[in-house]
């Protein structure tokens, strides 16, 4: 079975379709030019590779991430990629929120050129906007690190399916590395609020509602897009209608969105009956 194009093609997608929820003003953009807004961005983050707020570059055609964090918990590194706002400063006071988002090398572009276009008219608050990777860049590598660490259980089937190297179920790590190791370090090297977002896609799409039902409070904003909702029988569907137990209250906003590109794996309605699940336990500030 060939790898990764599919969790690529999802990944690029759903970064069209989040920027409606996670940073703009009053969490909501402006909806009057979003279509053109979103389809220029395309176009436009060809053209992006030098514009204000841009800090990881490319070096021999390849891009090179801001920061490399070594997690102690799992032995391996994380690397940063970092896109600050427009008249980001270390002068002044001012604070920012943070948007996290995973499979950072593959989607850093697509994020900076399309908050860029949306600063143009003024469509965005002004964010920090931080890519999560791994440090392999090989595409074989990529897909097994992601499948590792977004992955909320070990699934013997899926691995043999998709005959990685490395096994399933390394999401209770990779969300203690996130608290733990990667918001901290964000956090004593950018000039952050407590305001903070994730977004992931297809299998990190699977591993922020993991994130959501785990630990709510560590994110306030997120974006949940084609998530692999499948995984294990509907593992983390069957988490969600327990967490009402002991959650009854939930100052977050989540945006959900899922696409037609896998149809046999009825992500569709998988996130239907997950939103639909968040909606009926009717968390106070949801």
């Amino acid at each position: 079975m060939k790898i990764g194009d599919h969790e690529i093609d999802y990944c690029i997608v759903a970064v069209k379709e989040f920027f409606e929820v996670v940073i703009k003003k009053n969490n909501l953009i402006n909806n009057r030019n979003m279509k053109n807004t979103v389809l220029a961005s395309i176009v436009f983050l060809a053209f992006s590779l030098n514009t204000a707020g841009q800090k990881a570059a490319f070096v021999d055609n390849k891009l090179v991430p801001d920061h490399s964090v070594e997690s102690k918990i799992n032995k391996r590194s994380y690397e940063l990629y970092v896109s600050l706002p427009k008249g980001y400063s270390a002068k002044d006071s001012l604070l920012y929120p943070v948007l996290y988002y995973l499979d950072g090398a593959l989607l850093y572009y697509t994020f900076h050129g399309t908050r860029i276009v949306l600063d143009l008219d003024r469509e965005i608050e002004k964010v920090i906007i931080v890519g999560i990777g791994s440090s392999e860049t090989e595409k074989r590598s990529w897909f097994d690190n992601r499948h590792t660490d977004y992955s909320p259980s070990y699934s013997k089937e899926t691995d043999l399916k998709y005959n990685t190297k490395t096994k399933s179920g390394g999401a209770s790590k990779f969300l203690a590395i996130l608290k733990n190791e990667i918001i901290p370090f964000v956090d004593a090297h950018y000039k952050s609020n407590d305001n903070r977002g994730l977004v992931g896609s297809s299998l990190g799409g699977l591993f922020t509602a993991y994130c959501l039902v785990k630990e709510p409070k560590l994110f306030n904003r997120y974006g949940i897009n084609s998530p692999s909702l499948w995984w294990q029988d509907k593992e983390v569907l069957k988490m969600e209608k327990y967490f009402p137990e002991q959650n009854s209250k939930l100052n977050i906003k989540v945006f959900a969105s899922v696409g037609a590109l896998d149809p046999s794996v009825d992500m569709e309605k998988n996130m239907i009956a997950f939103c639909n699940s968040l909606k009926s336990s009717n968390y106070k500030g949801l």
